[in-house]
């Protein structure tokens, strides 16, 4: 099983230096471990593209809807 980043929504969890990882934070644990604790946590997406492609991709969307409203 591969390991996810996940955020903290509510709770705490422990890293593997034994650090306490509060709300907001980010954990890394296996998928078996994160289903447990599903309602706590928000796995956090890798994206394909870089940032700066996907931003440049939305400033174009939303300079065409300016100019049709």
């Amino acid at each position: 099983m591969a390991n996810k980043s996940y955020t903290v929504l509510s709770g705490s969890f422990r890293d593997h230096n034994n650090e306490v990882i509060g709300v907001g934070g980010t954990v890394v644990l296996p998928d078996d471990v994160a289903v447990r604790f599903r309602n706590q946590l928000l796995e956090i997406k890798q994206d394909s593209a870089p940032v700066a492609v996907a931003a440049s991709a939305k400033s174009s969307g939303a300079a065409k809807e300016g100019r049709d409203v």
